[in-house]
């Protein structure tokens, strides 16, 4: 391509026609465009080798900053909750509801489409500072909460105590939402951009983002159950909010600042920002998508293509074979590889971002639906070792120490699945046949519980029991997880990333909120059976849906793949002439 940038010196770059015409970002052209057009990319260093390693490590460390506070706050507001109200199961399940039920099943998936339309780093940035706000805005009023109860003797309804409940499902609900959209930004997008083609490499990065997820949740619980096991119990609230709430305001600069560098490394990936329009086209701006019009010419569409930007610029060029850039100092677009593909459902999200109704007919339509159905029913369950269950056992009679000492081992098993991981999908020969296998061992991993539960009773053996399977069943729930998570980033296109995880990530979280509701209405904890059995039959439902989906689309394909072609199989000449 060749453009004239405002001061009139011709800017020239030279790219292989068939990268343009598979829709791949060529890097090098990409960070030609970058430097000359943006003053933002100048000094990006391409050929030091080390670069892409410190880059990983920024991200890395990034998302362990992020994680930790996630994981803390996680564990935390069951006791905090179960503590300021005295009761175990009705606060958590009620806050938990509020939580994902109306704000998570409700934003995440415009959210999703906001991140595909998006500039990568301008996301991140905000997911960040909005969801560290958030929980220490929500740590601050819990902080108050507990200043009423302790001047009152109890927490009595009133317009204060009404006011500052309902800032914490608020900001909460807020934090909560942000820390999904970060989550998926990072893991489900920049990640694969990083990447690029090499599948190792993706697989090697997403075991290292599980595995810090995994340190994080083995480390934080402990030290904080720790913390507040030493402290008289009237006191807990106050000190796990103060502890949460310093914790994101100290840690918020670290986290933008390393994202910053990681940015600064990946730049020539990262920056060209791909969507899709209704018409079939796809194409890539530099900093997120800009809204522009798009006309057809006279020709037929696969071999012209005219477009106006924003900026008042209109020009037409062929489809598949140019790509070119605009000053952006003269207010114009950038724009690269523009290439007309066949019409999916729920395109025109990278200019738009459609409706919420496009989006799940979108998410529906995709061959993946069928896998993201079976992860999803995993979170029909409250055997996750999180905020149900904790403040069921806690009620049992076991301390926070406890609690986090069982949370450690969870984790630490489930790293042991991350390990194992590449070694099962290497044996089995794909990640599909990694997850199938997984979710199965995830099944029977858990059963024993249910039998426990039949055979004794609600007794210390039982709980024992419990928290036996829960832990030693993290190994195959991470190596599924792992498994779902690279099928869906090599089989969901760049142009729908956001919208399908974001969809993904919604319906999983409506799940769970249908669990908290079982729990308001088996809140007792006497009727803990009925929400164990009902977990049981959930897993059993996402395996079977899983192999459902693993034999009619993977297999199918192979069987596709390996049969010869008619052509083949049939002789060009009668068997006279031959």
């Amino acid at each position: 391509w060749s453009v004239r940038n405002k001061a009139g010196a011709v800017l020239r770059a030279k790219t292989d026609t068939s990268s343009i015409a598979t829709a791949a970002w060529d890097p090098a052209l990409v960070a030609s465009i970058a430097t000359k057009a943006s003053p933002r990319f100048t000094g990006v260093m391409l050929h030091n080798d080390s670069a892409p390693a410190r880059g990983r490590r920024a991200l890395l460390a990034a998302h362990l900053l992020s994680r930790w506070g996630d994981r803390m706050w996680e564990f935390a507001v069951a006791i905090l909750l179960a503590t300021l109200f005295g009761e175990p199961i009705a606060p958590a399940a009620a806050f938990s509801a509020a939580v994902f039920g109306s704000c998570v099943v409700l934003t995440v998936p415009p959210l999703g489409s906001w991140l595909d339309r998006t500039e990568r780093l301008s996301a991140v940035r905000a997911t960040l500072f909005v969801g560290n706000a958030c929980v220490t805005v929500t740590c601050v009023c819990l902080a108050l909460l507990t200043g009423e109860a302790a001047r009152e003797g109890t927490l009595e309804p009133s317009v204060k105590t009404v006011l500052l409940f309902g800032g914490v499902l608020v900001f909460s609900c807020v934090a909560e939402a942000m820390s999904q959209a970060q989550s998926l930004a990072i893991s489900r997008d920049w990640v694969i951009q990083i990447c690029e083609s090499d599948s190792e490499l993706l697989a090697s990065l997403n075991a290292s983002l599980q595995q810090i997820d995994l340190s994080a949740a083995v480390l934080s619980p402990l030290l904080l159950g720790l913390l507040l096991n030493a402290v008289r119990p009237e006191a807990r609230v106050l000190v796990g909010a103060a502890v949460i709430g310093g914790f994101n305001v100290c840690s918020l600069p670290l986290e933008l600042l390393l994202t910053q560098r990681a940015y600064a490394v990946f730049a020539p990936v990262l920056a060209a920002k791909a969507h899709r329009h209704s018409d079939g086209t796809v194409h890539a701006h530099i900093h997120g998508a800009r809204p522009h019009l798009h006309a057809m010419l006279h020709a037929p569409p696969d071999q012209a293509h005219a477009h106006a930007h924003e900026s008042g610029g209109a020009h037409a060029h062929a489809h598949g074979d140019r790509a070119h850039a605009h000053d952006e100092q003269a207010g114009a677009d950038i724009v690269l590889f523009e290439k007309h593909l066949e019409h999916v459902p729920g395109g025109d999200g990278g200019a738009a971002g459609g409706g919420c109704s496009a989006r799940w007919v979108q998410y529906a339509a995709h061959p993946v639906f069928g896998a993201s159905v079976g992860f999803c029913l995993l979170f029909l369950t409250v055997l996750d070792n999180s905020t149900l269950v904790t403040a069921y056992l806690q009620f049992r009679g076991l301390d926070p120490a406890l609690l986090g000492l069982a949370r450690t081992a969870d984790a630490a098993v489930g790293l042991l699945g991350t390990l194992a991981y590449p070694h099962l999908a290497r044996a089995l020969g794909s990640v599909e046949a990694a997850a199938l296998f997984s979710v199965w061992a995830f099944w029977l991993s858990l059963a024993p519980a249910g039998v426990a539960l039949a055979a004794v009773g609600q007794t210390r053996a039982a709980d024992e029991w419990l928290l036996a399977c829960m832990v030693g069943a993290r190994a195959s729930l991470w190596s599924f997880d792992l498994a779902h998570t690279q099928a869906m980033q090599q089989r969901v296109h760049e142009t729908e990333r956001g919208a399908i995880n974001a969809c993904q990530a919604s319906l999983s979280q409506a799940l769970s909120v249908l669990v908290q509701l079982g729990a308001l209405g088996w809140h007792r904890p006497a009727q803990f059976g009925l929400l164990l059995y009902a977990s049981l039959v959930a897993v059993l439902a996402a395996a079977l849906v899983y192999s459902a989906w693993y034999y009619t689309t993977v297999c199918t394909a192979v069987a596709r793949c390996a049969a010869p072609p008619a052509a083949a199989r049939q002789p060009l000449l009668p068997a006279a002439d031959r």
